[in-house]
């Protein structure tokens, strides 16, 4: 993932995330269990930064795919407001997806070796603490 090309990546992950605002909305809507969020996670539970990588083919879209499966534990461990989320101005959005991207860059590079799923995760959070910080 390091070694990838970053202004393509970071671009994915952005359009990734302007979809993940959507995501949690479908999720709430629905009555799945935690269990259901960690089964669709857990061929990914495992993996680090570099491994996450190499187990998807390189292959970015498949890469984003995993990134909504964390995302989707995470919203639901976390309880996150979605509705507040929604309600961001467009660039309060802007500046949520550049933290994110930007977020999960700095952790993978600073270790390699890292947990993607906690990368993802507190990625999520310190973008959404920046940028919607709680009432």
């Amino acid at each position: 993932m390091i070694k990838h090309n970053r202004a393509h990546l970071r671009t994915l992950m952005a359009f990734y995330l302007v979809c993940s605002l959507a995501l949690p909305s479908a999720y709430a809507e629905t009555s799945e269990s935690a269990e259901s969020y960690i089964e669709n996670a857990k061929p990914y539970l495992h993996h680090s930064c570099k491994s996450v990588w190499k187990a998807v083919n390189e292959d970015e879209n498949k890469l984003v795919e995993v990134i909504g499966k964390l995302l989707g534990v995470t919203f639901y461990n976390h309880e996150f407001d979605v509705k507040r989320l929604e309600a961001l101005s467009q660039s309060q959005k802007e500046t949520l997806k550049k933290t994110f991207y930007e977020e999960i860059g700095k952790r993978c590079k600073e270790d390699h070796g890292a947990l993607f799923a906690r990368v993802v995760e507190g990625s999520a959070i310190t973008a959404i603490t920046n940028v919607s910080p709680p009432e």
